[in-house]
């Protein structure tokens, strides 16, 4: 028997509802994908994504302190293995 392989994910939202209705959508969603992590601003994702190496991450493009932008470009400079969801 093969084991399911869990999808691991953080999420990067600046608003806290918009940021709980995304994670509730990707468990619903999949029994395979977990949330490991939840940031509200770019800077805080970007730490998340370095400590916790996710598979994917899930990032809002206007944020404070780091916005969407320059955290995909510096996830895809350091971790070129993690793919990117833009909401």
């Amino acid at each position: 028997m093969k084991d399911k392989k869990v999808v691991t994910i953080v999420v990067v939202e600046d608003e806290k509802l918009i940021a709980k209705s995304i994670v509730n959508n990707i468990e619903k969603g999949n029994d395979d994908f977990r949330v490991i992590g939840v940031a509200y601003d770019g800077e805080e994702g970007f730490e998340l994504v370095r400590k916790l190496l996710p598979n994917i991450l899930f990032t809002d493009i206007k944020m404070p302190v780091l916005d969407g932008l320059r955290l995909i470009t510096k996830v895809n400079d350091n971790f070129p293995f993690v793919k990117i969801v833009v909401v």
